[in-house]
Formats: structure tokens, sequence, C-alpha cells
């Protein structure tokens, strides 16, 4: 789903014309002093309201338009030209960006009228050849000089109205408001530190969770998880950093950096003279959509070298959730014919449709730590985990279990038949460095174990991890 980002600037036509129009076109450059100058006059004292549009692929999910060449919003711009009285200004900026000056505005109900317009006008379905998208809308509104008597303070104000609509839903719009929660603001000025991150490659690693096979306990694979060591807040956790990531368009260029690290990462285990072990990176649903992903993990496997079939994708339900099958199908098959294994992580925590499961190339099945929390004390919680991985067997699909961290959680699902188990009862994300410590030494209680079948194995597992 693609969406449009609008920024609607109020501006009190009683100003004095020139110096309004030198503001505005700081801010709007494609629009003339003349013209800002004239259409202000024009409002004979009331309110005038300019408002930028620009094409931007904020939503995390179906945004492939950036990413298809000479696609762009026309129609839809035509019929807001079209619907637009002659007396309004309508300048294009360059791409599908857009500027609309809107005379004789009377009040917030006028200007909630016209946002409610433009959404309208600017949502909707689109064909392309890969199938359709949805465009949506949202709308972040700064007033003149109430909300800034400068480019700077109204575009931040504007921002931050516009994040504040973002985060109520799809198709809002939002007034700035002085009380703005600290939670938005603390939100942007993190998007904008995340931003800087990336692209400065700075304060951003990554850390490593083994995941060991529960018929042989040797540790098999790892799964890449993001790291964010801010320089001035510390580390801040993925579950604040990520959805920000994905609101603020960061996470294709995060999720590539993150691959690209981990695949190198597993092959220069390899190189070492580890043995070959799996790595699991998660994929987000936009980084199907905006870019060529296909070609993206071809080219990282390509020159690192790494056997395909050692890495893992995973991808949650999101994907399936907002997709038609067929866009998933055409995606996933170029994936799978790299070799690649693709996991469906979370599994059951979101939209669970057994009808994916059985005709999508998935080869393993990720449980989510919700259907183990308790499992062990609970009848109804074990039953409804045991059928979750005879479902999984059914349809020929491996299962990892997530986020165990009891030594008779491992048991129960080792009792159960569960392939293979991720969590703290084994192991913490961890450096590279420690997390090949911790192979090492969970190794060597492995083969103690087997040299002495005497001894009890969850015992052993739990002194490897100490």
């Amino acid at each position: 789903m693609s969406q449009q980002v609008v920024t609607l600037v109020n501006v009190d036509a009683t100003a004095d014309p020139v110096a309004v129009a030198n503001l505005v076109g700081s801010v709007v450059p494609g629009i003339t002093a003349q013209s800002i100058s004239s259409t202000v006059s024009a409002a004979q004292g009331s309110s005038a309201t300019i408002v930028t549009l620009r094409q931007s692929d904020i939503d995390p999910i179906g945004a492939q338009l950036a990413a298809l060449p000479g696609v762009t919003l026309a129609p839809q711009t035509r019929l807001l030209a079209t619907d637009l009285p002659d007396s309004h200004f309508l300048a294009r900026l360059g791409g599908d960006e857009f500027a609309i000056v809107l005379p004789r505005s009377t009040g917030r109900k006028s200007i909630e009228k016209v946002a409610q317009r433009i959404n309208t006008i600017l949502s909707g379905s689109i064909q392309l050849e890969s199938g359709e998208v949805t465009v949506e809308t949202s709308i972040g509104i700064a007033l003149i000089p109430a909300d800034g008597r400068n480019s700077t303070d109204l575009m931040r104000n504007a921002d931050l109205a516009l994040y504040q609509a973002k985060e109520a839903g799809r198709g809002r719009f939002e007034f700035f408001r002085a009380q703005l929660s600290e939670v938005v603001r603390n939100r942007l000025s993190l998007s904008q530190d995340l931003k800087k991150a990336v692209s400065e490659g700075k304060d951003l690693y990554v850390h490593y969770q083994p995941q060991v096979q529960l018929d042989t306990g040797h540790v098999t694979g790892f799964e890449a998880l993001l790291r964010w060591n801010h320089p001035e807040r510390g580390l801040v956790s993925p579950s604040e950093f990520i959805p920000i990531a994905e609101s603020s368009h960061l996470i294709c260029d995060v999720g590539l950096w993150v691959l690209r690290e981990a695949v190198h990462q597993a092959k220069a285990w390899q190189d070492a003279g580890e043995a070959p072990r799996q790595m699991a990176v998660n994929v987000s649903a936009a980084q199907i959509w905006r870019s060529d992903f296909a070609v993206d993990v071809a080219a990282v496997l390509e020159e690192t070298g790494l056997d395909p079939s050692l890495l893992c994708l995973e991808l949650t339900e999101s994907l399936l959730a907002d997709h038609t099958e067929g866009q998933v199908r055409q995606v996933l098959k170029r994936l799978s014919g790299l070799g690649v294994t693709l996991a469906l992580d979370d599994f059951g925590t979101g939209y669970s449709s057994l009808g994916y499961l059985k005709q999508l190339p998935f080869n393993k099945l990720k449980i989510d730590r919700i259907f183990i929390a308790g499992a062990t004390q609970s009848v109804h919680a074990r039953e409804l985990l045991s059928g979750i991985l005879a479902l999984a067997r059914g349809l020929n699909l491996t299962t990892v279990a997530e986020g165990a961290e009891l030594p008779e959680e491992i048991a129960m699902l080792r009792d159960m038949g569960c392939d293979h188990v991720q969590g703290f009862a084994y192991a913490k994300p961890q450096s590279a460095e420690d997390a090949m410590v911790f192979t090492h030494r969970h190794e060597r209680a492995v083969l103690d174990t087997i040299s002495r079948p005497g001894r009890d194995r969850a015992g052993e597992r739990r002194s490897s991890a100490a």
C-alpha cells in the first residue's frame, strides 16, 4: 500500500503578502512570490491554505510504486486539478511533488473539508502490471503564523502533525498542536537519528541468537538481530526503533544492511573452519514490495559465495494479510528459486491461513513464544502447541520454537517432536564472537553427553548455557 504525504500550511491572509510569499517560497520553492502574493491578496482578509503534496513510500506494505520506473500518480493529480476551482493554484514541483494554494479558507472547518477532499481524490486503487496497489493519504496541517514564523519551525510542526496522523491510522489528517505528545516528538527525533545512523553506517550492529536442533543437541543455525546503540540514549529497543524504521521508509535500507552483514558473517565463520550453519534474517513486507528483493538477495549471495541453502529468510504473516496470493506467490517463488530457505515467522500471532501454508513455498514454521509460555502448566495450551506442531509435520515444514526460556519447556518441545529451539534457555542474542564461544562450549557439552549416555541430556544442556 503506497501513501501520499500531504502537508497543509494555512496562511493568514491579513499578513504582508510579500513576507508570506517569501516564507512559503522557502518551503515550497516551486511557487513564485508573485503567484502567492496575488493569491493571498485575493483572499481579502480571510485565510489561504498552501498544500504541498508528494508521493512518499511511508507505508511499509506494498509500496512498490517507487520501485517501478515511470510510474506516477498522474491520473490522481489530473483529477485533483480538475476538481479545484479556477481560483486555486496548483503547481508541480517535480516528480510526484505538487503544491496547491487554496484561497478563502474560512477556518478549521474549511481546511478540514479541503483535507478530506484531497484524501478522497488521492486515495484509491491503481492497476499495475504486477497487481493492484492501494494508495492512501496522510495529512499534516500547520498554520501560519500560529505554528511557525519561519520555514524551519513550520515544516517541523507540520511533520509532527503528519506523524501524529500516521500514528492515528491510514487516511487521516491532523492539525499541529503544541501539546502533541512527547511520544510523537520522541519518535520523530528517533526517526531522524536512525536515518543518520543508516546513512553513515554508524551505531548499528548485529547480534546472533543460536538455534539448537533438539534431537541431536547441536547448534545448527543463528538468527541475525539488529541492535542500535544511540550515541546519546544508549541502546534503543528493537521494539521501539523497528516500527519507526517501517513508518519512515528506512526499513528497506536497514533490512538490506542486516542481510549483507549477516550473510558475510555466516561466510566468515565457514571460511574460518566452522561447520556450515544456517543464518536466519528477518525480512519486512516493505522489502518485498518496494525493491527487487530477489535481486538484492542474489547479489549478496554472489558477493559472499555463501551456499544459498544456508540463508533462511523469515517473513511475518503481515505479508500474507495485505497482498493477494498471486503477488505473494510470485515473489516467494523467485526467492525459493534462488535456493534459500523460507520461514513463516510468528505463526499464529497475525493473519493465519492454512491455504497459504499449503500453497506457498515455505520450508519452516517459527512458533511464537505466546504458544510456549505456560504450556507446561496448561493442558489446553499444550494441546494447542501440539496441534501446531502436528500441522507443520503434515505440511512437511521444519519447526522452530522461539522464546523457550525454561529447561522444562525444552523437554516439553522435544517430547512433542519440535525440530529446533531458539531462546534464552540456551543463549541470548550476542555478538558474533560470543555466539561462537557459546557454540564451541555447547558442542563440547553435547559430545560429552554422547560419550556418557547415562547422564541427563537436559542437565548437560543447562550447563552448556551457563
